[in-house]
């Protein structure tokens, strides 16, 4: 069999065994088809063969399914397959069939996922993969299969290179060695622009020619396969935890007593890729008292317990359930984000969570010093707060909204919503909370009182919405502002929710004053407020476990004092300059505003009642007799009045102390003169003339 004879041999199912031939080869080309035996060509006497070795420049080569040649220009041997000019070039890429389900033309360099096995319609007794577009925006159309070799029409069968060197793409624009992604603009197109969250970043491949028709590495990708985790985050163990956390929603069903998660819900477990579909709904938790938390500890299962996770699960959220003696029911959000767990536990512990911006008694919704329930009730800002995992807006709060809490009998956490003051009070004075005893006692006259608000990150639905800001009852009696202002916080109780407190944020302390006279809820007044302020650092370790003194006086304008008791400028507040009594044993205060070292002048015609701001009042009586009431003398030490009658009339001018507090020993004092003058000054009790 002679050169010409021999390379047009169809070669199946023997081997060819005479060395002395195998320089002759331009190409082989193996059946395609079921053959018979006739079929086969017999060569005798033919050893076995050392080598095959083709024609490095081979001519006209066959372009049927089955023709194997060398490829002069990559230097390596092509298999022709059944689609006319795709090639397998061996050694180099690895190719897998596929059907285009689309109804559209997948094109040549197109990035696919796969979406289902379906029969091939070229034999029926094989299955393939059906493949679209990947889209880095669709979750679940965020993998990647391979890249289109060859234009591949709607309900046909073509190839896509699923690892390997793929040639003649078009890479302008693509530097070599540039990684290549998936655009987040058109569904399928290379881009070197990596997605950003909440898109998905995936990678396929790098380029190594730019050029119109330039070549790209594609990296091995089977299936639907996860994202890899070497290739994001280096290690095989970590990160657990939810991608896009702030994109996530949680609501709780206190009837249902299930937590919803709406939102982009991929997470990683221990570096696989998850997700949960939108929305996601729990399996009820108990119905008996306790604090229930949802975690996951295997990826898969999502359960309630009624212990506290460890930093290797997938976190969600805590509930705390109270129904048989002082209800209480809301969810906390807890979404563990991505990081190694015990870099995760670490920032827990020495972090927690704190206040970045608002949650400060609202200006105008409160008067310092004033006996009045509308004085004493403020309303709160709203405040974002942060921990490791989180940031949360906590909505504002309007003043007769409060839920308060007590620690009661077992170290129970007594919380009641919808209420009218920020305390509970006896009827009489406020109650203080002794939480060792689990009892409520009433408070004494001239007392001082902490109420501290407190921030909690609670899940979005409007019964956990209740308790984002709670109001803690004072646990401690003071007998000076001073004494009240220096309250250490560490020494507050929380009772059976002090496993969540580092999840709170205690911001705002509100020092309320009691006294007999008072008329109001409480008989009390605001006698100051306190922040918690300060670095980062200073917040969380003073907050509950850290700092002696953490609480600080908002706006504090230092006057300079006595006895190491500094003069302060309270916001919103008169100035406060500290008065040692007679007997040297008390330092008071004797508050002074624009009325004291001012010279504000209000002239009336009508009943009056006399407000902080005023100092000099003329009174013209012509109309009618005039009643000018005071406000207390309590609080107000050293704060001065003067009155003046300017009208002409017999008419009088009536000045009533605030209840039963006397001026000179009397109830009321009365101008009856033109230009006739009462002059007057608080002590803290009552008011006198000079």
């Amino acid at each position: 069999m002679d050169r010409n004879t021999f390379k047009n041999t169809w070669l199946t199912g023997y081997k060819i065994t005479e060395t002395d031939y195998s320089n002759l080869l331009d190409s082989v080309r193996f059946f395609t088809d079921p053959i018979s035996s006739s079929q086969i060509v017999d060569l005798p006497n033919f050893n076995d063969l050392n080598q095959l070795l083709f024609n490095t420049s081979p001519t006209g080569i066959s372009s049927n399914e089955g023709a194997v040649y060398w490829n002069k220009k990559y230097h390596t041997l092509n298999v022709q397959t059944e689609i006319p000019g795709v090639i397998i070039k061996l050694g180099e890429e690895e190719q897998r069939r596929v059907y285009n389900g689309t109804g559209t033309i997948l094109t040549n360099g197109t990035v696919v996922y796969p979406v289902n096995a379906v029969q091939d319609p070229t034999n029926p007794d094989l299955y393939v993969w059906s493949v679209d577009r990947t889209d880095p925006t669709n979750q679940l159309k965020a993998s990647v299969f391979g890249v289109i070799t060859a234009d591949i029409a709607p309900g046909a069968i073509g190839r896509v290179t699923v690892s390997g060197e793929v040639h003649n793409i078009d890479t302008t624009g693509f530097p070599p060695l540039s990684t290549l992604y998936v655009s987040t603009v058109s569904a399928g197109v290379l881009s070197n622009i990596k997605p950003t969250v909440p898109n998905y970043a995936i990678t396929v491949g790098k380029v190594i020619q730019t050029s119109t028709s330039g070549t790209i590495y594609i990296r091995a990708a089977d299936s639907n396969s996860s994202i890899s985790l070497t290739n994001n985050f280096g290690s095989q163990q970590d990160p657990t935890g939810w991608v896009n956390n702030s994109g996530i929603t949680i609501s709780y069903s206190a009837s249902a007593r299930t937590i919803t998660l709406t939102g982009d819900l991929r997470y990683m477990w221990q570096g696989d890729l998850k997700t949960l579909t939108s929305p996601w709904v729990s399996s009820p938790h108990a119905s008996g008292d306790a604090n229930y938390y949802l975690y996951s500890t295997d990826g898969v299962n999502i359960s309630w317990n009624t212990s506290v996770w460890d930093f290797t699960a997938l976190m969600i959220c805590g509930v705390t359930l109270q129904t048989s003696i002082s209800p209480r029911n809301f969810a906390l959000s807890e979404l563990h984000s991505l990081m190694p767990w015990q870099a995760h536990r670490e920032f827990h512990q020495t972090i927690g969570c704190y206040r970045l911006t608002g949650g400060g008694l609202t200006p105008g919704s409160y008067v310092l010093n004033s006996a009045l329930d509308t004085d004493t009730t403020p309303s709160f800002d709203s405040a974002t707060v942060k921990d490791e995992d989180n940031i949360t807006i906590i909505p504002s709060l309007l003043k007769g909204s409060y839920t308060n809490m007590y620690i009661g009998p077992n170290s129970k956490a007594y919380i009641s919503t919808g209420n009218a003051f920020p305390f509970l009070s006896s009827g009489s004075y406020m109650l203080v909370n002794d939480p060792i005893s689990g009892v409520n006692n009433v408070g004494i006259n001239k007392g001082y009182y902490n109420v501290y608000q407190i921030l909690i990150p609670v899940a979005s639905d409007s019964q956990s919405q209740l308790y984002r800001m709670i109001m803690l009852q004072p646990q401690a009696t003071y007998s000076t502002l001073t004494a009240a202002q220096g309250e250490n916080t560490n020494s507050l109780i929380f009772g059976d929710l002090s496993a969540q407190i580092a999840e709170y944020v205690l911001y705002s302390r509100i020092t309320y004053y009691a006294y007999t006279s008072y008329a109001n809820t409480g008989k009390c007044s605001i006698a100051g407020v306190s922040y918690l302020s300060g670095s980062k650092l200073t917040q969380i370790s003073s907050g509950f476990a850290g700092m002696s003194n953490p609480m600080t006086t908002q706006g504090s304008l230092i006057l300079g004092g006595i006895g190491g008791v500094p003069t302060e400028l309270f916001k919103g507040a008169p100035l406060q300059i500290p008065h040692v009594t007679a007997d040297g044993s008390t330092i008071e205060y004797i508050n002074f505003t624009s009325s004291n070292i001012g010279n504000t002048v209000n002239t009336i015609s009508s009943n009056y009642t006399v407000s902080g701001t005023d100092y000099i009042i003329l009174a013209n009586a012509a109309s009618g007799n005039i009643i000018i009431t005071l406000y207390t003398a309590i609080n107000n030490k050293g704060k001065v009045l003067k009155f003046k009658k300017i009208d002409s009339s017999a008419n009088t001018i009536t000045i009533d102390g605030n209840g039963s507090e006397t001026i000179d020993g009397s109830i009321t004092k009365v101008l009856s003169t033109q230009y006739s003058i009462l002059s007057i000054v608080s002590d803290g009790t009552n008011w006198y003339i000079f």
